[in-house]
């Protein structure tokens, strides 16, 4: 009797094809299909959390920063940076493994962002994006990674001359810094949710990121984060005056004057216009591109504390060996000595 051949049974009508995760799996309950329980745990489950910055306002006002400070306003990034939120790291990191941007092909200006918990689909609209991220939608669509050469007028080797002395600024960096000082808009809601999809696309080694402006996503939409992890920021996570010592401000670098659109350069006083280096400093502070740079920060200085404390060991065991070595010394210095003291004693008897 010929044996027959397996075919996948064919849902009925009405049924779903989707293979649901097991149901004795712990996050069963955030996942209506199995693929995208899988999809987490390969890719996003125990990635590290990075914590985001805000930034203390006064410190513009402190330093005399009028210049950056509207530059800042003109992209309406100044309630942005002030974001304080508690955050839910996991859920944040489930809620990545579906998220995805849908946007009308007729009009690009007008997209959501969409993910799924369990079995409810949620969308929010770039409106609503605007309102509660703080976050104005006027603006260029840029998604971080085409490089708008032509409409903007970029110029690399001059926008180079501006971060003077930053070594990890990326092309990206320089073209932000680029619309900065030229005022042309960004859509930044629009650049952090293609920042957003990047993050989901990274290997393991990647952080999760954008933690407060996800927690403000689950209170608008309502979700029971009631049994959740939840982290709160300290004032360890202020950019404050501190944070700018720590990275290096002070450090002035002497980059010929350059004059952009809307700004004629640097003025003979050093107390009307921030220098470049104060100025990428504090943008750097802007949550998508800093996630990643302090973790390097971090991750130096107990580089560097860990090499000290090799150094240390290193000169206590040097420190071990001359004592030994001194020791030995003074074993053989009395050694000879006496023996010369005996051939003394004989040639006196003699």
């Amino acid at each position: 009797m010929p044996r027959m051949k397996k075919t996948q049974k064919k849902p009925r009508e009405g049924e779903s094809s989707v293979e649901p995760p097991p149901s004795n799996h712990p996050l069963a309950k955030w996942f209506y299909a199995n693929e995208d329980l899988i999809f987490y745990e390969l890719r996003l489950a125990g990635r590290k959390e990075i914590p985001p910055r805000y930034l203390n306002p006064t410190l513009l006002d402190s330093h005399n920063f009028s210049h950056l400070k509207e530059m800042l306003n003109m992209q309406g990034l100044m309630d942005f940076l002030q974001i304080r939120e508690k955050y839910y790291p996991e859920l944040t990191s489930i809620a990545y493994a579906t998220l995805g941007i849908e946007s009308d092909s007729q009009n690009p200006r007008n997209f959501s962002m969409a993910f799924k918990l369990g079995r409810n689909l949620y969308r929010v609209h770039s409106d609503t994006l605007e309102r509660i991220w703080n976050l104005p939608l006027e603006g260029c669509l840029f998604e971080g990674r085409k490089i708008p050469l032509d409409d903007w007028g970029y110029d690399k080797m001059r926008a180079m001359q501006i971060v003077s002395g930053h070594g990890n600024v990326v092309d990206e960096d320089l073209v932000l810094m680029w619309a900065m000082v030229n005022e042309i808009k960004i859509n930044w809601p629009f650049l952090i949710l293609h920042h957003m999809l990047r993050i989901k696309g990274k290997d393991t080694s990647g952080g999760i990121g954008y933690l407060c402006l996800w927690t403000r996503i689950f209170n608008h939409l309502g979700v029971d984060v009631s049994n959740e992890n939840v982290k709160h920021l300290n004032a360890r996570y202020e950019i404050n005056d501190a944070t700018l010592h720590h990275m290096g401000r002070g450090k002035e670098e002497e980059a010929p004057p350059i004059a952009f659109r809307g700004h004629p350069g640097p003025s003979s006083s050093s107390q009307e216009q921030p220098s470049m280096s104060d100025l990428m400093q504090v943008l750097q502070s802007i949550e998508y591109n800093m996630d990643q740079r302090f973790q390097r920060i971090e991750d130096s200085q107990a580089r560097m504390e860990t090499n000290q404390q090799n150094l240390s060991q290193q000169i206590q065991s040097l420190q071990q060996e001359q004592r030994k070595i001194w020791r030995s010394v003074r074993r053989v210095e009395a050694w000879t000595f006496d023996e010369d003291f005996d051939e003394d004693l004989d040639e006196d008897q003699d």
